[in-house]
């Protein structure tokens, strides 16, 4: 895979909007808000929606028996990201879960076990940024 100076892949993304090229890349995407997400056919996508808030909370793509959690984080300008997956990691462990910090494609991830009512007890999760 090509990777560029960002440490992204420059075939697979993730991309910002304005890296897309043309208008007819932007248009055969889901647009979620702050995520756009390449529409592919087998794929089903369901969101959650905070009408308190008029704001989508989540999007979950499906492909028969696996499913994507998308949702989008922000930080505010007094924070800096690793105080963000600080407090995310504090917090899943303190639901029980396991996370830790690590490299992936598009730079610093947590790598975490969320727990869950399934057989295993626990799903494994990534979260870039």
């Amino acid at each position: 895979m090509a990777v560029s100076r960002s440490g992204r892949g420059t075939v697979s993304g993730p991309w910002d909007a304005s890296e897309l090229g043309s208008p007819a890349a932007v248009l055969d995407r889901w647009d979620l808000g702050g995520l756009l997400v390449p529409r592919t056919p087998s794929v089903r996508v369901e969101v959650s929606y905070d009408e308190t808030r008029s704001a989508l909370v989540q999007a979950v793509l499906i492909n028969g028996a696996n499913a994507l959690q998308l949702q989008a984080f922000r930080s505010i300008t007094s924070r800096d990201w690793a105080s963000v997956r600080n407090d995310l990691a504090s917090n899943i462990r303190g639901d029980g879960g396991r996370a830790h910090e690590s490299i992936g494609r598009a730079g610093p991830e947590l790598r975490t076990r969320i727990p869950v009512t399934t057989p295993t007890g626990s799903e494994p999760c990534r979260t870039p940024g």
